[in-house]
């Protein structure tokens, strides 16, 4: 038996039993602990906030007279007993700033993996939300800046939230450099907005905007990268040869490439697939796949077109693929 855990947990204790015709060890019972899916890379208020808050110098919480800045909360169940929040109303700050200083943005700095250097990869991103929370923003947009460009944007009720929200699977630059504030979007950051708009369109049909009212707040928690291990959990197993044991995708064949390549993919067992082409950029350029698999082998042909027939032009390419919660990136060159 092969598998891939396909969802996040904030502390997992738990036991999978796997039942068979063995005499000696059925069932064969293999406990597993931890967070789920690969390491986490985390992210917050108190480690280290010259690394990635904006703007500096939080004051202390509650100060109305500095709406437009994040205010520090001294709260136990925060990491290193503080947190960061902001006004939902009432931001007078700086006008040239966007949102009138109304954001925080968060610089991970990806280390490269051993005997590797400088790649990109797909990291899965979570939004740890403040357990018990009722005066928090019911919107809250994280927005996610991919490595070379792209932005996708999440919407999150902070309310009532004690665990992990998923932002997505989204591509990030390992260098071990850090973006800066105002810079492009090098090695990729994140950014959760204090979008007022988003609130007054979510109370659009109550009597009264009870954010207005309350002292409503967006809270500026914890944000986690976790970056999916390569090798799948395995029980004693036997596999036909024609069944890859594992998911894999492989180098393209021939690269740098023109104007035809071939992609090779693996897949143990059978579900949606998706293969999909990006430029630098992290804009769609091609869907080559989008359909249910059966387990097994396969070798896909890109003609270097995109997904309205135009040949593309020379240029680094990026080839995605998902499927049962396996998500790799690889980088391809066209050369004309």
């Amino acid at each position: 038996v092969n598998f891939l855990p396909d969802s996040i947990a904030d502390s997992l204790n738990t036991t999978i039993r796997v039942y068979s015709n063995d005499t000696l060890f059925s069932p064969h019972v293999i406990t597993i602990t931890g967070a789920g899916i690969g390491t986490s890379l985390i992210m917050e208020e108190a480690e280290a906030p010259a690394s990635y808050l904006y703007p500096p110098s939080p004051v202390f919480y509650p100060d109305p007279a500095n709406m437009n800045k994040w205010q520090q909360l001294n709260d136990a169940s925060a990491s290193g007993g503080k947190r960061l929040v902001g006004y939902i109303y009432n931001l007078q700050g700086d006008p040239s700033i966007e949102k009138n200083a109304g954001y925080v943005e968060y610089f991970p700095a990806l280390p490269t993996l051993p005997g590797r250097g400088v790649e990109l990869d797909t990291f899965a991103v979570y939004a740890r939300m403040a357990p018990g929370s009722t005066n928090s923003s019911p919107r809250a947009k994280y927005s996610i800046f991919s490595a070379g460009g792209g932005r996708a944007d999440s919407i999150v009720n902070q309310n009532n939230r004690g665990s992990m929200v998923f932002l997505g699977n989204h591509i990030f630059l390992r260098s071990g450099q850090r973006d800066a504030h105002g810079g492009a979007a090098i090695n990729g950051y994140i950014r959760l907005e204090n979008d007022t708009a988003l609130v007054n369109a979510y109370y659009a049909d109550s009597v009264e905007n009870i954010a207005k009212r309350d002292t409503f707040v967006i809270r500026a928690d914890a944000i986690i990268l976790f970056e999916t291990e390569s090798s799948i959990l395995g029980v004693g197993y036997e596999v036909s040869p024609t069944i890859p044991a594992v998911y894999s995708l492989s180098q393209n064949y021939p690269n740098p490439f023109n104007p035809t390549t071939k992609i090779q993919f693996g897949l143990p067992r059978a579900g949606k697939v998706y293969l999909k082409i990006f430029d630098i950029l992290g804009r769609e350029v091609r869907t080559l796949i989008n359909e249910h698999y059966n387990a097994g082998s396969y070798a896909i042909e890109w003609d270097g077109r995109n997904n309205f027939g135009g040949q593309v032009a020379t240029g680094m390419y990026i080839y995605h693929l998902e499927s049962g919660g396996f998500v790799q990136s690889k980088k391809m060159l066209m050369l004309k």
